[in-house]
């Protein structure tokens, strides 16, 4: 018998024991805390603006029958969205190309050669050409010329590429038909670009180009 309540005793502890456990456990459970935090990320864009104010303020008249070394006001202009993130920009300018006769400065008649009708000024702060990405189109007549800006541009700011362009000094007679120049601003967000310094140099800006080139190639 003693065996037996002895049996009893330990089973009636163990099953004490348990009930104590799950008694515990339950008090936990009523005081825990549970928190639940949801990560909300937002999409950074980049919005901006390709204009020209001289060139459209000059009205259609100023650009019509132009003369041999003429300069006309022609100012790509890009100006950032007012929530815009910052960016790496750049611009894209195609040039007529001709096989003209021109006059050098001395008054020297040049023999007829492939020629860029329009030269731009001077570059605005910042600018670079990125020589190596220029593209020539013989059937088309054309260069483009790419050129990017060494500084970031950030929300609400512009930046002018030149002021002006000059036409070529040809020698008059010759038939040219209407031309134009074709101005196309790529730009691109920031984050994540790299560069050694304060301002992206001529080489960052060409890998950089390069890349979005290739991500915006027709598969």
């Amino acid at each position: 018998m003693s065996v037996k309540k002895g049996f009893g005793f330990k089973a009636a502890l163990a099953a004490a024991a348990l009930v104590a456990v799950l008694a515990i456990g339950g008090i936990y459970a009523y005081l825990t805390y549970t928190q639940s935090v949801t990560n909300t990320f937002t999409v950074g864009k980049v919005e901006a603006e390709l204009t020209e104010p001289a060139w459209t303020a000059a009205g259609d008249d100023a650009h019509r029958d132009i003369y041999p070394g003429q300069t006309i006001a022609k100012d790509p202009t890009v100006t950032m969205g007012a929530e815009s993130n910052p960016a790496v920009v750049f611009m894209e300018v195609t040039y007529p190309k001709k096989e003209v006769i021109t006059v050098g400065a001395g008054g020297t008649r040049n023999a007829a050669a492939a020629t860029e009708l329009f030269t731009p000024g001077e570059l605005g702060t910042g600018w670079v050409e990125l020589t190596a990405k220029q593209k020539s189109d013989s059937a088309a007549g054309t260069v483009t010329r790419v050129y990017g800006l060494k500084n970031e541009l950030g929300a609400g700011a512009s930046s002018t590429l030149f002021e002006s362009v000059t036409f070529a000094n040809v020698v008059e007679g010759q038939v040219i038909d209407d031309v134009a120049i074709g101005v196309k601003a790529d730009v691109i967000q920031a984050g994540g670009m790299e560069k050694a310094g304060d301002a992206y140099t001529e080489g960052e800006l060409g890998a950089i180009y390069d890349r979005f080139v290739a991500q915006n190639a027709a598969p």
